[in-house]
């Protein structure tokens, strides 16, 4: 439907206005630490080029007009076939791999240390939104629903150099590790030590989701209340299967690593509510067992 699709100003403008959002005082307390998105790059695509935005200059690519403040935007030509599958979603990475390859070798960099949130089009995104089936009072086919799919996705490249889902600080691992070998030798009383538990990766899900949601109240409330709306129903589907499940034998709906979604989307409103403006602290937080004093 879109595979020939050609980018339009008003597509260019919504991107460049999902960007401006993250970075807007009101959400200082959502992205407090700046450094975790300053070297992100936001990557879009028409049938013709991927088109970038970057606060790092590109002086090998080519430019075109940027609206950001400290932005700059560049294009560059693809030979790719853009299906649709492609334009309906955003993601906090590179879903095409051909594109991946022929992007990180003009930018010289990795997936690693350069994070590329990615997507469709304004246009063809609420379009192909509007036609997906099984999806009643979708939230997802308005122009804020747009902006606020690129501020979820910059809450997924915001969480992840947290590290909080396996053992990341290598001095602290080591400590520990010569703290049990002595007391497997000797014995004796144990020194000041963090006994961290690391929580799942799908924890992802209820930032992204927490900082959708967040933006959503502050500057819009049409995708709010049609998240309210579909997240109501959602609900309802779910107790229905849930209530037939044998959780003796069956995941819950609950289960994060499977239906990662759904459990963003019962938590987010518990902690949103608990926490309205500390929730990202509460989340962010290592899961500490055993602090000695």
């Amino acid at each position: 439907m879109f595979e020939n699709y050609k980018a339009a100003k008003e597509d260019f403008e919504a991107i460049e206005e999902g960007i401006k959002t993250v970075w807007h005082p009101k959400l200082d307390f959502v992205f407090k630490n700046k450094k975790l998105i300053e070297k992100v790059i936001v990557v879009s695509y028409d049938s013709e080029n991927l088109y970038l935005w970057s606060r790092t200059q590109f002086p090998n690519l080519t430019s075109f007009k940027c609206n950001l403040k400290q932005y700059f935007a560049y294009k560059v030509p693809h030979k790719l076939k853009i299906l649709d599958d492609y334009q309906y979603g955003w993601r906090a990475g590179l879903k095409l791999r051909k594109l991946a390859r022929l992007l990180l070798s003009k930018l010289k960099t990795d997936e690693i240390s350069t994070p590329f949130p990615s997507g469709g089009l304004l246009t063809p995104f609420i379009e192909l939104q509007k036609k997906i089936k099984d999806r009643k009072n979708n939230p997802y086919t308005t122009r804020e629903s747009y902006l606020a799919t690129i501020v979820h996705e910059f809450g997924h490249v915001y969480w992840h150099p947290h590290k909080l889902w396996y053992y990341s600080n290598k001095k602290e691992n080591l400590l520990l590790l010569k703290t049990v070998k002595r007391l497997y030798n000797k014995g004796g009383e144990l020194p000041k030590v963090l006994i961290r538990f690391p929580i799942f990766e799908g924890m992802s899900e209820l930032f992204a989701f927490c900082a959708e949601y967040q933006a959503s109240l502050i500057f819009w409330p049409i995708h709010k209340r049609n998240l309210d709306i579909f997240s109501a129903n959602t609900i309802e589907y779910l107790l229905k299967l849930e209530a037939a499940k044998n959780l003796d034998q069956e995941d819950s709906i609950l289960e994060p690593r499977r239906y990662p979604h759904d459990f963003a989307r019962v938590f987010s409103k518990i902690i949103l509510t608990l926490y309205p403006k500390t929730w990202p602290q509460f989340l962010l937080s290592p899961k500490v067992l055993y602090p000695l004093p």
